[in-house]
């Protein structure tokens, strides 16, 4: 049946609890690393794999979570000196690429999209590959925005130049995010 995952906060301690919507209990509990503040969880759309975000040290983090021998591996994939807020796994694949031996190899990844809280208050969007590369601004203000470094010109992605921008949801096509302005007003 269906699963859950819900990150669970008590004081400065997090777990990650896991049940089967079929079933009257939790079938495992994942001690989140002492440290992570994590605040964000989301599925990976096509895997059993999760991935956090929060505050980790002196800056935010994403993390990848995946089991291995059943025990809890957790992965740095980004890291920012600015608020991680929300987070959200892009249900459809992208096509990215890696320069591989002087050649470009084209690969298909997912993309994390999460808020980055700017120091004047404002948001933007930016997102990152599964790994945790290929980062750039997808929506909000021009000043402080990731720039995209690309291989090839033609691989410029598009962006919406905004005063602020929060991702919210995926429509259930996949194909549109919804997003938020600074007045709470959502747009596609």
């Amino acid at each position: 049946g269906p699963e859950a995952a819900v990150l669970v906060r008590e004081g400065s301690r997090r777990r990650i609890v896991f049940w089967n919507l079929a079933e009257p209990k939790a079938h495992a509990v994942w001690e989140v690393e002492p440290g992570f503040a994590a605040r964000h969880i989301v599925w990976h759309p096509a895997r059993m794999r999760l991935f956090l975000a929060g505050a980790k040290g002196k800056g935010w983090v994403i993390v990848s979570v995946d089991e291995k021998e059943g025990k809890p591996r957790f992965q740095e994939i980004h890291r920012s000196s600015q608020e991680i807020r929300r987070l959200l796994a892009g249900p459809r694949p992208f096509r990215t690429g890696v320069e591989s031996k002087g050649h470009w190899v084209s690969l298909t990844n997912y993309r994390l999209f999460f808020g980055l809280k700017h120091k004047d208050g404002t948001s933007s969007i930016a997102t990152v590959t599964e790994e945790g590369k290929r980062a750039y601004q997808v929506a909000g203000p021009p000043q402080g925005a990731i720039e995209w470094s690309p291989a090839y010109e033609e691989d410029q992605p598009s962006t919406i130049k905004t005063a602020s921008a929060l991702p919210s949801a995926f429509h259930p096509a996949g194909h549109l995010m919804l997003w938020e302005d600074a007045k709470g007003c959502f747009h596609s």
